[in-house]
């Protein structure tokens, strides 16, 4: 636990980045579709906090972005 949050290591930072795309996945539901419109989350709300943790991961980064982009397409953040 003390090395994922050090962030000393390739492999507590990989972590990390696993850990700020989770979100997405665990959102991408029609359910929870209605909650981030009902909380009027926007997408610039949703990424904060984000980029720090994957620019070291190109293919993690891209996938964010990816899905991401998907989200907003289909209405789940607000534009605001």
């Amino acid at each position: 636990m003390r090395e994922y949050y050090a962030q000393e290591t390739i492999e507590a930072k990989f972590a990390k980045a696993l850990d700020k795309i989770e979100p997405a996945l665990q959102c991408y539901d029609e359910e929870m579709k209605k909650v981030l419109k009902e909380n009027q989350i926007s997408l610039a709300k949703g990424m904060k906090g984000k980029p720090q943790y994957l620019a070291e991961f190109p293919a993690i980064h891209h996938f964010n972005n990816v899905i991401a982009n998907q989200m907003m397409k289909e209405g789940y953040f607000t534009l605001t």
